[in-house]
């Protein structure tokens, strides 16, 4: 459950404001700080006497408060079954066009090799075992590994991807890690450059 709380005290000529925003979605902290960056901005320049334009975030406040909180890296959990690589991320594009860039026009299908975009170089492509345009595409990399791309509901204007890839017992889940991290974070430059 999110709580807010607004504290406003006089600070000399004028007043200070302290928002705090306690919420439990980890992966949605990108998203509710870059609202709150472009809300205080234009609160600030409407109490200047200014009448602000209130556009949208087109990602790129998204992307570096990502960055300075440290949401787009994954992790390697450890299962009863062996590693597991996850991620867990908001995208800044409607689920229809991240399905767009990940398969680039190559439709997935059921035992069909898995398009190019939902790979990396540490999870070949395999036949595919579960598809619904745009949200779900799994694929099994290897006889006893998966790959899973879940694109579930965000905050705000963009999925959340949900990736995890399973692999036998032993492999080099730290190595699938940084390729997962390198693809997901050329699938973000790709969606904010469109």
């Amino acid at each position: 459950m999110d709580h807010l709380r607004w504290e406003i005290t006089p600070d000399g000529d004028g007043s200070l404001l302290v928002l705090v925003h306690t919420f439990g979605d980890r992966f949605g902290g990108a998203g509710f700080a870059s609202g709150w960056h472009l809300c205080l901005t234009a609160l600030s320049q409407l109490l200047d006497g200014d009448s602000p334009p209130v556009d949208r975030d087109a990602g790129e406040l998204h992307e570096a408060y990502l960055e300075q909180f440290d949401l787009g890296r994954g992790v390697v959990e450890e299962t009863a079954e062996g590693p597991r690589v996850r991620f867990e991320r908001r995208l800044v594009r409607p689920a229809e066009a991240v399905w767009a860039a990940l398969t680039s026009g190559d439709e997935p299908a059921a035992g069909a090799p898995a398009p190019e975009g939902f790979t990396s170089r540490q999870a070949p492509a395999g036949p595919v075992t579960e598809v619904t345009a745009p949200a779900v595409l799994a694929y099994r990399w290897h006889p006893e590994g998966t790959v899973r791309w879940e694109l579930g509901q965000g905050t705000g204007h963009g999925p959340r991807l949900v990736l995890p890839q399973t692999g036998p017992q032993g492999f080099d889940a730290e190595a699938a890690l940084e390729a997962w991290n390198e693809r997901i974070e050329q699938l973000a430059a790709r969606l904010l450059a469109d």
